[in-house]
């Protein structure tokens, strides 16, 4: 019943504003309300050309492109160093439930989510969780290693992804 009324508003919400970012912005939330690909798709080819050429539209339909890696589904592998400079690849986590946590040193809002980790980590390691924490758009590592000892966020992965490979991989937009 909820996610029909959210799918119902969002939908209306995006014709009405076809024209403007926040219609695109809107489509973003559609996969919340279930919302299959064919009509996101529909919904993007509503918007007009100027906004359909921007950034976020452009990423929207790079996300669609992808396999669905939803919950359940086996996520895309990758490969990184940890701040120990040993190699840690995803596929080698099989029979464990792992959390991927894209971030930055200067993001504010990112370390803000610090403590929820530590605590989730503490109460579900033994349970078979894993923390991957990979840092994007660091210019070099000097920032990044100063973070994760202020925070000491020591106890589970942490790789830094300069180039942000993985997090285009993911399709996660940029922080």
């Amino acid at each position: 019943m909820y996610k029909q009324k959210l799918k119902d508003s969002l939908l209306t919400f995006i014709r009405a504003h076809s024209n403007s970012v926040i219609g695109a912005k809107a489509i973003g939330y559609l996969g919340t309300a279930d919302v299959n690909k064919d009509t996101i798709i529909s919904m993007l080819n509503m918007l007009t050309y100027d906004i359909k050429s921007g950034y976020f539209v452009s990423w929207l339909k790079q996300l669609l492109k992808r396999p669905d890696a939803g919950v359940g589904n086996t996520a895309p592998d990758f490969l990184g160093k940890d701040i120990n400079g040993a190699a840690i690849r995803l596929s080698a986590l099989k029979k464990r439930y792992v959390l991927i946590d894209f971030w930055a040193s200067w993001c504010i809002p990112c370390r803000s989510l610090t403590p929820d980790l530590k605590e989730w980590y503490s109460r579900y390691h033994s349970r078979g969780l894993e923390i991957i924490s990979i840092a994007v758009g660091e210019k070099d590592s000097t920032g990044w290693r100063k973070a994760i000892d202020d925070d000491k966020v020591n106890d589970w992965y942490q790789i830094l992804d300069a180039e942000s490979v993985r997090r285009q991989k993911y399709s996660v937009g940029p922080i």
